[in-house]
Order: C-alpha cells, then structure tokens, then sequence
C-alpha cells in the first residue's frame, strides 16, 4: 500500500468557483518513508479567477508570489492531472490519499481533475484528524507541531510528512 500526499494551493475555498494555482504529490511507503515519487506544478488561473478569488486566500498568494508565479505559468489543471495520473498509474491498486485536511483537497480533485479523483478510493489519511484523536483521547494537545504556513504546496507537504512523522513516532 502507499500513501499519495496531495497539497492544492487555490484562489479560494469553493471548488464550484475558485480555481487551482499549484499542485504538489509525494508518494510514502507504508513505513511513511519517501519512495522518491514526487510532482509539482504551478496551474495558470483560469481568466477572471482574480476576480473570483477569495480576498484572504489572494492576499495571502500575491504576499507569497505563488498568484504571479501561477499567472506564468502554461500548465492547465488538466495537463496537471494527466501527468500525476501517469506518475501514479505504475503504482496499482490500494492508492490512499493523504495530507493535512484532505477532504478540502478532495473537493477541488472532484471537481477539478476528475480522473485523478478516480484512482483513489473512499479512505483517506488525514493528518489533521490524527491530530484531533489525539486531542479527543488525551483531553489535552501534546503533540503539537509547529508549522511555517508558508502556503506553498512544496512546503506544505515537506510540513504535514514531518507533522505525521512526529504523531507516529509516539505511538509505535
């Protein structure tokens, strides 16, 4: 079995309205260990996605430079969905999705690369929902693990495999 990390950077939190910027995958093994499967890619917003965006997630893209960057770019959400799924298909059967508040993630692959949506099954790795049984087991929050919210999909994954590496490290 591996485990596929997704991170979406996009100009908002509605899939039906806003649009992807950035795309990062890293495929781990079942022993959460790097198997050198990687992918990113910088999405060109679809006209008018400034105008659609969310003015806390632009803000927070044009301070990062990930909006202009994005603007660059040539890669189309669906250019970005063939080459992951090329990626991934040597891979099989039994693909599970995880990341760090993964059913947002879900929301834009289903609507925004349906055909990667396809390979993954309903379970999901979660890392933000680990953290939450912890919390709701222990009555209190010792776990906690800082994190840089650079909200860049590259930094964002290297941050949630670090944050389930350190939740996993106390309870092998």
């Amino acid at each position: 079995m591996k485990a596929v990390f997704l991170d979406y950077e996009t100009t908002g939190l509605d899939p039906g309205r806003h649009c992807l910027l950035e795309v990062s995958v890293r495929v781990l093994d079942q022993k959460f260990g790097d198997t050198g499967i990687r992918y990113q890619s910088l999405i060109r917003p679809l006209l008018g996605a400034a105008a659609a965006s969310d003015d806390y997630a632009m803000s927070m893209h044009r301070q990062s430079g990930l909006f202009e960057a994005a603007l660059a770019s040539t890669q189309t959400p669906q250019d970005a969905e063939r080459e992951i799924c090329e990626l991934l298909a040597p891979l099989g059967k039994g693909l599970v999705l995880a990341g760090n508040s993964i059913h947002f993630d879900r929301g834009f692959m289903r609507a925004h690369m349906p055909k990667l949506d396809a390979l993954f099954g309903h379970r999901m790795l979660d890392v933000s929902a680990m953290r939450l049984a912890i919390q709701f087991l222990t009555g209190s929050d010792p776990l906690t693990y800082e994190k840089r919210r650079v909200h860049r999909s590259e930094d964002d994954l290297d941050e949630t495999i670090a944050e389930l590496r350190h939740y996993a490290g106390h309870v092998s």
